[in-house]
């Protein structure tokens, strides 16, 4: 009796020879039924696998005489485990036999079976098909060098994968049209050129232990996207992250409640369509982020560290929010400048402090917000001489759009009860005239313009042409 096929995995297809002898004392002629199993015991107890099943073969076999049969066998996706396979020929005693207890045939070896894809064995760049929780076909592939692994419990799929490098590309596919799945773990360990599953939810943790070149995945539910970082037990990183780190580029759908850390690798871009978040731990950590864009709404925590970026990189290059920054946002970019940060929406009772130097801020409204450069998280009034020797940080401007007014509706303020900050230094507000003394440029405030577009009268310009000084003690701007 043939064994399983080494290195099998779910979708191989072999063609197992099954050999019946006649032993009885005259000729065997009709017709007969064969049936084949894969078992993890050796015995029909239940728990066997049907591969195969022969329908009405036809038989004639002199005595002493023996016929092979051959069953084409398609493996499915039976559980990981050590498999031998059964063959019964004659279930149903069609023929009269002196012996009916020799027609069940077990082959004398076990043979591996897991759910694996890549490199198996000998063989290359194996695919692999196996079902979801909700009993949907996913295909997985991993080209390039590597070994990735499948664990179904209890209805939900988590990947692994060994030995991969900068030139392995990871590839997660649902096959239904339109449909998605979901993974609840992830232990990729190496580097990978490619992450592909951009209809594969994250419910769970992912850990990549190397590097990422482009990484796409769709919903992160209460889970967490962790680059160059190991899990417990896991196996150290050295060797598995080189530097210096090529930026990765991250693209995302919905966030909710989730964390995207890349501890050593900083990102290129990463993109989502909504992140929210409220649990008050920091939810995106880099070294740097050349570009950040969120086509809705941001309600998670920044926290860029600034590790190994030059005098001529920036650690933010540019973060575009389509919608609004949510109530309790905290930002904290932790050393090296910030390019551009332009919120469409409002800026809500959130926190944003830049180490350095910030080229534009664009809002189209705040609300209870706090905006500064060169003043650490959680400071919001400090001397000048509580940074000894720091260099005195900008930002080169600060734009308030306002917010689209339905009509009919009243115009209210896009700029309330927040902050904006520059270095460290007295407070002053704006509708005092300076007494003669020096004020404006002087003080780290260039120019602001004020224009209400629902009335145009009101305008004013600071520092003020002679007799252009605001009355409205609302109108202020803090210098700290």
């Amino acid at each position: 009796m043939a064994s399983l096929p080494a290195d099998s995995v779910p979708g191989d297809r072999a063609v197992v020879p099954i050999t019946v002898s006649n032993t009885g004392k005259g000729t065997a002629a009709g017709r007969m039924d064969i049936t084949l199993y894969a078992t993890t015991t050796g015995q029909l107890d239940g728990s066997e696998i049907e591969l195969a099943h022969l329908v009405n073969q036809p038989v004639n076999i002199r005595v002493g005489a023996s016929r092979a049969y051959r069953a084409a066998v398609t493996l499915p996706a039976m559980p990981k485990g050590a498999y031998r396979l059964v063959a019964v020929v004659d279930a149903s005693d069609a023929f009269g036999e002196l012996d009916e207890t020799n027609n069940v045939a077990v082959s004398d070896d076990a043979a591996g079976f897991e759910w694996r894809f890549g490199n198996v064995g000998a063989r290359r760049n194996v695919r692999l098909t196996v079902p979801d929780g909700q009993g949907r076909p996913v295909a997985l592939s991993l080209t390039g060098p590597g070994t990735g692994t499948v664990v179904s419990t209890e209805g939900s799929l988590g990947v692994g994968t060994v030995d991969t490098t900068p030139a392995s590309v990871l590839s997660i596919t649902p096959l239904e049209r339109g449909a998605s799945t979901t993974l609840t773990a992830m232990l990729l360990e190496g580097s990978f050129r490619m992450i592909n599953a951009p209809a594969v939810d994250l419910a769970g943790s992912a850990y990549v232990l190397g590097s990422v070149g482009t990484l796409r995945m769709h919903d992160l539910a209460d889970g967490a996207l962790l680059l160059g970082r190991s899990y417990e037990g896991g196996p150290s990183l050295d060797g598995i992250v080189a530097a210096p780190q090529t930026p990765c580029t991250i693209v995302l759908n919905e966030l909710d409640g989730a964390t995207v850390e890349s501890a050593l690798q900083p990102v290129k871009s990463i993109t989502a369509a909504r992140w929210i978040d409220g649990d008050g731990d920091w939810d995106l950590m880099a070294p740097r982020v050349d570009r950040l864009t969120i086509r809705g709404d941001f309600g998670a925590d920044l926290l860029l560290t600034g590790a190994d970026v030059s005098a001529r990189q920036r650690t933010l290059g540019a973060a575009t929010i389509t919608g609004d920054l949510l109530e309790g946002s905290r930002w904290d970019v932790q050393a090296g400048q910030t390019g551009l940060v332009n919120v469409g929406g409002t800026v809500r009772q959130s926190v944003l402090r830049f180490a350095d130097n910030v080229g534009s801020i664009i809002v189209g409204a705040t609300d209870g917000s706090d905006f500064g450069a060169g003043v650490a998280l959680g400071v919001l009034t400090a001397d000048r001489h509580a940074l000894v020797d720091a260099p005195q940080a900008i930002i080169g401007s600060f734009t308030v759009k306002g917010l689209p007014v339905p009509k009919g509706q009243a115009v209210g303020r896009f700029f309330a009860d927040s902050f904006i900050s520059a270095g460290i230094g007295t407070l002053n507000l704006l509708n005092w005239d300076g007494q003669g003394g020096l004020y404006g440029p002087a003080d780290g405030i260039g120019r602001v313009v004020h224009r209400d577009t629902a009335d145009r009268s009101n305008t004013w310009i600071w520092p003020a042409p002679p007799k252009q000084v605001s009355a409205d003690p609302d109108d202020f701007v803090h210098l700290l």
